[in-house]
């Protein structure tokens, strides 16, 4: 743009200095141009700064291009920018809400394992801390997903497995209770 401005000034310099020489003769033969003046001079003068005034309207003109240009390209970066960073907030959104999703699932999965464990192990303790379903070889399950509690395994007689069955639905309260305990023999406790 300074190049511009610079080029602008020389050419109305020049011009002047033509205007001023233009028509200027050598009448009296003294090498030096005869000096103009009056209406010529003033035509002259007057043309010389109509022509000064239109390079530098030109100028101003393609200065004025060039600065509308570069604030269409400023602007449309912004917006292209502000796209970008808009897209990827809801990206990162997007990312956050399905790794707060699946955390909460795998703390609930994992709550409900401890819970299965530890309603696995009060079933099971609470039967063999009973006496009269000594000698019972079982296992116990909690499935925490269908709260379900299993009973598995061998008891003596029907009357263990009865009581094995009452003790988890007491100790599981609220789970369903599958008792599949097989009775190896036949007397009654």
């Amino acid at each position: 743009m300074n190049r511009l401005v610079k080029w602008t000034q020389w050419m109305g310099a020049g011009a002047i200095v033509m205007v001023s020489m233009t028509g200027c003769q050598d009448t009296n033969n003294n090498n030096q141009p005869d000096t103009i003046s009056g209406p010529a001079a003033s035509k002259a003068v007057e043309n010389t700064a109509e022509a000064a005034g239109r390079e530098a309207k030109e100028a101003g003109q393609a200065i004025e291009n060039t600065a509308e240009a570069a604030g269409q390209a400023v602007e449309n970066t912004a917006a292209a920018a502000g796209q970008a960073v808009e897209k990827t907030a809801e990206a990162a959104k997007d990312v956050g809400e399905k790794a707060v999703t699946g955390a909460a699932k795998a703390v609930k999965g994992t709550s409900d394992a401890v819970k299965g464990a530890v309603n696995t192990g009060n079933v099971k303790t609470a039967i063999l801390a009973n006496p009269s379903v000594k000698g019972a070889n079982l296992d116990v399950t909690t499935d925490a997903k269908t709260g379900t509690v299993t009973l598995s395994g061998t008891v003596s007689n029907a009357a263990q497995k009865t009581v094995a069955g009452k003790i988890a639905a007491r100790e599981a309260a609220g789970h369903k209770i599958i008792n599949n305990l097989k009775v190896t023999g036949g007397k009654k406790g």
